[in-house]
Protein backbone atom coordinates (compact mmCIF):
# COMPACT_ATOMS: atom_id res chain seq x y z
CA UNK A 1 0.00 0.00 0.00
CA UNK A 2 2.87 2.38 0.80
CA UNK A 3 4.24 2.04 -2.75
CA UNK A 4 0.79 2.80 -4.16
CA UNK A 5 0.53 5.95 -2.06
CA UNK A 6 4.00 7.04 -3.14
CA UNK A 7 2.92 6.53 -6.78
CA UNK A 8 -0.18 8.70 -6.23
CA UNK A 9 1.96 11.46 -4.69
CA UNK A 10 4.39 11.19 -7.63
CA UNK A 11 1.47 11.53 -10.08
CA UNK A 12 0.34 14.76 -8.39
CA UNK A 13 3.92 16.04 -8.43
CA UNK A 14 4.55 15.33 -12.10
CA UNK A 15 1.11 16.71 -13.04
CA UNK A 16 1.97 19.95 -11.25
CA UNK A 17 5.26 20.30 -13.13
CA UNK A 18 3.70 19.41 -16.49
CA UNK A 19 0.67 21.71 -16.20
CA UNK A 20 2.75 24.58 -14.83
CA UNK A 21 5.20 24.29 -17.73
CA UNK A 22 2.40 24.06 -20.28
CA UNK A 23 0.46 27.06 -18.95
CA UNK A 24 3.44 29.33 -18.43
CA UNK A 25 5.84 28.11 -21.14
CA UNK A 26 8.43 28.25 -18.34
CA UNK A 27 10.75 25.28 -18.52
CA UNK A 28 12.68 25.96 -15.33
CA UNK A 29 10.61 24.27 -12.66
CA UNK A 30 12.10 21.46 -10.65
CA UNK A 31 11.68 19.58 -7.41
CA UNK A 32 13.67 20.98 -4.52
CA UNK A 33 13.62 17.62 -2.74
CA UNK A 34 11.75 14.35 -2.94
CA UNK A 35 8.27 14.13 -1.43
CA UNK A 36 8.66 14.27 2.30
CA UNK A 37 6.18 12.70 4.70
CA UNK A 38 4.79 15.28 7.10
CA UNK A 39 4.69 13.54 10.48
CA UNK A 40 2.24 16.05 11.97
CA UNK A 41 -1.37 16.75 11.16
CA UNK A 42 -0.95 20.47 10.43
CA UNK A 43 0.04 22.13 7.17
CA UNK A 44 0.85 25.87 7.27
CA UNK A 45 0.78 27.95 4.09
CA UNK A 46 1.01 31.59 2.97
CA UNK A 47 -0.43 33.15 -0.18
CA UNK A 48 -3.07 31.42 -2.29
CA UNK A 49 -4.02 27.83 -1.45
CA UNK A 50 -6.22 25.76 -3.77
CA UNK A 51 -7.67 22.60 -2.27
CA UNK A 52 -9.41 19.76 -4.10
CA UNK A 53 -10.68 16.63 -2.43
CA UNK A 54 -10.64 13.27 -4.15
CA UNK A 55 -12.27 9.94 -3.41
CA UNK A 56 -12.53 6.47 -4.85
CA UNK A 57 -9.71 3.92 -4.71
CA UNK A 58 -7.73 6.57 -2.82
CA UNK A 59 -9.35 9.23 -0.62
CA UNK A 60 -7.72 12.51 0.34
CA UNK A 61 -7.00 16.00 -0.85
CA UNK A 62 -4.55 17.96 -2.98
CA UNK A 63 -3.33 21.42 -1.95
CA UNK A 64 -1.47 23.81 -4.27
CA UNK A 65 0.17 26.78 -2.53
CA UNK A 66 1.42 29.79 -4.50
CA UNK A 67 2.95 32.96 -3.05
CA UNK A 68 0.90 36.10 -3.80
CA UNK A 69 3.53 37.31 -6.29
CA UNK A 70 3.36 34.05 -8.23
CA UNK A 71 -0.44 34.08 -8.31
CA UNK A 72 -0.32 37.57 -9.86
CA UNK A 73 2.36 36.54 -12.35
CA UNK A 74 0.49 33.39 -13.26
CA UNK A 75 -2.67 35.40 -13.92
CA UNK A 76 -0.76 37.82 -16.13
CA UNK A 77 0.87 35.01 -18.13
CA UNK A 78 -2.33 33.01 -18.62
CA UNK A 79 -4.91 35.78 -19.04
CA UNK A 80 -2.64 38.37 -20.58
CA UNK A 81 -3.44 41.21 -18.22
CA UNK A 82 -1.71 42.44 -15.10
CA UNK A 83 -3.55 43.47 -11.96
CA UNK A 84 -2.39 45.37 -8.90
CA UNK A 85 -3.52 42.89 -6.32
CA UNK A 86 -5.33 39.68 -5.60
CA UNK A 87 -8.88 39.90 -6.92
CA UNK A 88 -11.62 37.49 -8.01
CA UNK A 89 -10.11 37.02 -11.47
CA UNK A 90 -6.72 36.08 -10.04
CA UNK A 91 -8.37 33.66 -7.62
CA UNK A 92 -10.32 32.09 -10.49
CA UNK A 93 -7.10 31.68 -12.52
CA UNK A 94 -5.25 30.05 -9.61
CA UNK A 95 -8.27 27.87 -8.81
CA UNK A 96 -8.50 26.71 -12.41
CA UNK A 97 -4.80 25.87 -12.43
CA UNK A 98 -5.30 23.70 -9.33
CA UNK A 99 -8.27 22.05 -11.02
CA UNK A 100 -6.21 21.32 -14.15
CA UNK A 101 -3.35 19.84 -12.12
CA UNK A 102 -5.64 17.64 -10.02
CA UNK A 103 -7.59 16.51 -13.11
CA UNK A 104 -4.35 15.60 -14.86
CA UNK A 105 -3.12 13.68 -11.80
CA UNK A 106 -6.40 11.83 -11.33
CA UNK A 107 -6.40 10.78 -14.99
CA UNK A 108 -2.91 9.33 -14.51
CA UNK A 109 -3.92 7.56 -11.31
CA UNK A 110 -7.09 6.10 -12.85
CA UNK A 111 -5.07 4.87 -15.83
CA UNK A 112 -2.44 3.32 -13.57
CA UNK A 113 -4.75 1.79 -10.96
CA UNK A 114 -7.58 0.16 -12.89
CA UNK A 115 -10.81 0.34 -10.94
CA UNK A 116 -9.65 3.19 -8.68
CA UNK A 117 -12.39 5.40 -10.17
CA UNK A 118 -11.13 8.52 -8.38
CA UNK A 119 -13.36 11.59 -8.58
CA UNK A 120 -12.54 15.19 -7.68
CA UNK A 121 -14.48 17.71 -5.65
CA UNK A 122 -14.73 21.29 -6.95
CA UNK A 123 -11.76 23.46 -5.94
CA UNK A 124 -11.81 25.78 -2.95
CA UNK A 125 -9.35 28.64 -2.66
CA UNK A 126 -8.06 30.33 0.46
CA UNK A 127 -6.00 33.50 0.68
CA UNK A 128 -3.97 34.64 3.65
CA UNK A 129 -0.85 34.41 5.71
CA UNK A 130 0.05 31.67 8.17
CA UNK A 131 -3.05 29.61 7.27
CA UNK A 132 -3.21 26.28 9.03
CA UNK A 133 -4.94 23.19 7.68
CA UNK A 134 -5.49 20.29 10.04
CA UNK A 135 -5.98 16.73 8.78
CA UNK A 136 -7.16 13.69 10.74
CA UNK A 137 -6.17 10.16 9.86
CA UNK A 138 -4.18 11.00 6.76
CA UNK A 139 -0.68 10.50 5.47
CA UNK A 140 0.53 13.93 4.42
CA UNK A 141 3.29 14.52 1.88
CA UNK A 142 4.97 17.88 1.26
CA UNK A 143 6.63 18.69 -2.05
CA UNK A 144 8.44 21.93 -2.89
CA UNK A 145 8.95 22.98 -6.50
CA UNK A 146 11.33 25.75 -7.51
CA UNK A 147 10.72 28.06 -10.44
CA UNK A 148 13.16 30.77 -11.46
CA UNK A 149 11.28 33.24 -9.24
CA UNK A 150 9.66 31.43 -6.35
CA UNK A 151 8.90 28.29 -4.41
CA UNK A 152 5.62 26.51 -5.10
CA UNK A 153 4.41 24.00 -2.54
CA UNK A 154 2.10 21.10 -3.06
CA UNK A 155 0.72 18.92 -0.35
CA UNK A 156 -1.06 15.60 -0.81
CA UNK A 157 -3.00 14.04 2.06
CA UNK A 158 -4.26 10.47 1.67
CA UNK A 159 -6.54 8.82 4.19
CA UNK A 160 -5.09 5.80 5.87
CA UNK A 161 -7.05 2.58 5.59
Amino acid sequence: MEKDIERVVADFTSATVDVYRELTSLKSISMVKEAEKNEGNIVTVDGCAVILGFDGGFDGRFLLNLPFSEALRLHEVIVGESVNGINDEVLFTVSEMGNMIAGNAVTRINDEFKGANIRLSPPSIFVGKDMKFFNFGTRIYDISLKTCDCLIRINVAIKER
